[in-house]
């Protein structure tokens, strides 16, 4: 397989586009799935939840599986790209089936059908992302040239992030109504993941040949095979640091709409905005950070940021004034800034990756799939513990879809989007902290 790196820019703008498309699915999930389900098709919060979190369950268990099969069973002698196509076109379909549901009366139908959906959702972003980072690992061999790549997969990302949330944003300002507003996205954001997993796969032609001592027939023991990448020293400590974090931003997001709609008080154009304007300064500030990584070290950088953003969230958001959109925008920028420093944590995991496979010895290439596998596994089962935390936290403070009218405790909304949110930010920045900390003793 190619170790030089040096995809010309046309093919590395094809390769990281892939990103655009499972970026713009995930922050539709994040932002409006609960809320969808709730509100428009009518199930319990809980019960969406409940559901959400057991495809986020099944999904992690896919993760590590995935990274595991790219990693040593080759598919006409490519490890990685054959996924793309696979997966994009999973994702494509399930993302478009998500949002918009057949006719459905039953509690016990509603949730059925969000079950298969999320969970063919999740499955096929699995496919096509756990192959994706891997290849980075495959062809980048220096750190500077890993942090370039995932630099430039994070802003592919974020035009996702932009796409998932910007067009909402311009539906609900062009006055289309709430409950056509995310199944029209879907569509337009299903459409762009199935041209881009193409562009993908044909941008990155010839660069994925595995190597022969990649070609492994001996039977894979999944659970031995993760729990060797987690207790090793240069990896547990920042994926407790990320498992905590996500805790954290998966709360964020899912409890955003509705402490924009109900603790703020703002219309929904006002909230779309505030969300889109996050996620352009995120993206903004993607490649500073990456730029700044060059004198400046990933512990000082990511350790700053993340505290001041758990910080932020838990000293302002309980206090924000109903009804003015200026000051959550003023966080939202802020957010977006402290934000773009989680690039550096990735190019942190395929360093993990070559540190194991150098205390292991042997001539095998790094397990990049296997490790990115387990990094995204985290992520899911984080994301299926805040998903059930949110659920139950939407029926406490007094959502529910099958009164008509709501008694909404609104104070203790502000209190977990703030300090529930922030807490653990603050401990993430602390654990990420100490791990790089013992790694440069």
């Amino acid at each position: 397989m190619s170790k030089s790196g040096a995809l010309t820019v046309p093919r590395k703008m094809g390769f990281v586009s892939a990103d655009i498309g499972v970026a713009g699915a995930e922050v539709l999930v994040r932002i409006s799935l609960l809320i969808f389900y709730s509100e428009q098709v009518g199930l319990r919060a809980d019960y969406v939840g409940y559901c959400i979190a057991i495809g986020v369950l099944w999904d992690a268990i896919s993760d590590p599986l995935m990274g595991l099969v790219s990693d040593r069973f080759p598919v006409y002698g490519q490890r990685r790209r054959p996924y793309f196509l696979l997966g994009g076109l999973i994702l494509s379909i399930a993302v478009v089936g998500l949002f918009n549901p057949i006719e459905l009366t039953t509690d016990f139908s509603k949730a059925a059908y969000l079950a298969f959906f999320y969970i063919a959702l999740n499955t096929g972003m699995t496919i096509s992302s756990v192959p994706h980072m891997a290849l980075v690992g495959d062809i980048a061999p220096t750190t500077a040239e890993k942090n370039n790549y995932f630099g430039s997969k994070m802003i592919a990302a974020n035009l996702g992030l932009i796409l998932g949330s910007g067009v909402p944003g311009i539906l609900a300002l062009y006055a289309i109504s709430s409950g056509r507003i995310d199944p029209i996205t879907a569509q337009i954001v299903g459409a762009v993941i199935f041209i881009t997993s193409i562009v993908a796969f044909v941008s990155t032609k010839g660069i994925d040949q595995a190597e022969p001592q990649a070609v492994q027939s001996q039977s894979v023991n999944l659970i031995s095979e993760i729990k060797g990448a987690v207790s090793a020293p240069s990896f547990r400590k920042l994926l407790a640091a990320y498992f905590i974090a996500m805790i954290g931003m998966t709360l964020n997001s899912s409890l955003a709409l509705y402490y924009y709609k109900y603790f703020l008080q703002l219309q929904e154009t006002q909230t779309r905005f505030v969300i889109f304007v996050f996620m352009l300064v995120f993206c903004i500030f993607i490649p500073v950070w990456v730029i700044k990584n060059r004198k400046v070290s990933k512990r000082k950088i990511v350790f700053w940021n993340v505290l001041s953003m758990g910080i932020m969230t838990t000293v302002l958001y309980p206090f924000l004034p109903a009804g003015d959109p200026w000051m959550p925008m003023i966080a939202a920028v802020l957010g977006g800034v402290f934000m773009g420093a989680l690039v550096l944590l990735d190019t942190a995991v395929s360093d993990a990756a070559e540190q194991y496979q150098s205390h292991c010895g042997g001539d095998d290439p790094p397990p990049y799939g296997l490790f990115y596998g387990v990094w995204k596994m985290a992520g899911k089962l984080s994301r299926a513990t805040a998903l059930l935390l949110t659920g139950e936290i939407l029926f406490l403070i007094g959502i529910d879809s099958s009164q008509s009218q709501q008694s909404i405790d609104t104070n203790v909304l502000g209190l977990f989007f703030g300090p529930g949110v922030g807490i653990f930010l603050i401990i993430a920045a602390f654990v990420v902290n100490s791990h790089w900390q013992e790694n440069e003793e």
